[in-house]
């Protein structure tokens, strides 16, 4: 035991210590806070052990770990700091106190990575065959929900439209789907509608005026199908529903007229998986 718990110290001890809010890494991690920091690095910030774990197994562009003592104190997180070092990683401490200056999240997580990442203009891409579009969706949270069902649900890329998906709190909801699953961005989403429809895509946008029930959509075999859910309140814009080939409406019981949009995204996506529209589900 007096071996191991010295090769610890020693590991803990090469890494660069941070003791002063004035240290490079302190500023680095400040840019992640913004969303022109976050844009100009090509980076976000994963927080926690589950996401920094996620990030290793998943083999993502990991610049550097931070984490305090307390990771030290687990099995799990030195094996993870073991796992790091191994892949040239590098790694620093600092306390807990210093941590908190640079994050709002409470209690305060025992680690953290800055994480790269690819993060483009949306393309027409034609290997792939299942899309998840995101409009507007104003909360972080809700917008980590849905880019998690994306995932989980098999869809090739996610598009995002008008929205951070490298929030803090979008990050931390969606499990590990940011930096995962490859996303997009446009800000003429009509625009990129258009141009799916003009090399044979079939674009479905969640709409209370539809031209179909979700359970009445008969789609040809090996179709590629895009899914748009919209703003928390306000839904699809009329812009886009317009450039979709079609309004989908989601069957409800009565006392309800809307869902939650990640539970929107999810009904969506696993009703055309059932019906044979493939993504990455089976694959």
């Amino acid at each position: 035991m007096k071996d191991r718990n010295d090769k610890i110290s020693s590991n803990a001890m090469a890494d660069h210590h941070v003791t002063s809010g004035k240290d490079p890494l302190i500023a680095h991690l400040n840019d992640l806070s913004s969303p022109a920091g976050r844009k100009s690095r090509g980076q976000f910030l994963a927080e926690s052990t589950l996401l920094v774990q996620r990030a290793l197994e998943d083999q993502l562009p990991i610049d550097c770990i931070l984490y305090t003592s307390d990771l030290l104190k687990t099995e799990g997180g030195q094996a993870m700091l073991a796992q790091a070092r191994s892949r040239g990683i590098r790694c620093a401490t600092a306390s807990g106190g210093l941590l908190a200056k640079v994050t709002s999240s409470r209690p305060v997580p025992e680690v953290c990575a800055i994480v790269g990442i690819a993060y483009p203009e949306a393309t027409v891409n034609p290997e792939c065959r299942l899309i998840l579009i995101a409009e507007n969706i104003n909360n972080p949270d809700n917008l980590g929900m849905i880019l998690r069902t994306a995932d989980a649900g098999g869809a090739d890329i996610a598009v995002i439209a008008g929205a951070d998906p490298l929030h803090k709190n979008c990050v931390r909801a969606a499990r590990g789907a940011v930096g995962r699953m490859p996303m997009a961005y446009t800000a003429d989403l009509a625009g990129y509608v258009a141009q799916l429809k003009q090399n044979g895509w079939i674009v479905l946008g969640t709409a209370l005026d539809a031209d179909s029930g979700l359970y009445e959509l008969e789609l040809p075999e090996g179709s590629r199908v895009a899914v748009i859910v919209g703003n928390e309140n306000s839904g699809v814009t009329r812009p886009v529903l317009d450039a979709c080939t079609w309004r989908i409406l989601i069957p409800m019981a009565h006392g309800q007229d809307s869902l939650n949009v990640g539970v929107s995204a999810g009904v969506m996506l696993y009703e055309l998986y059932r019906c044979g529209v493939g993504g990455r589900i089976g694959r």
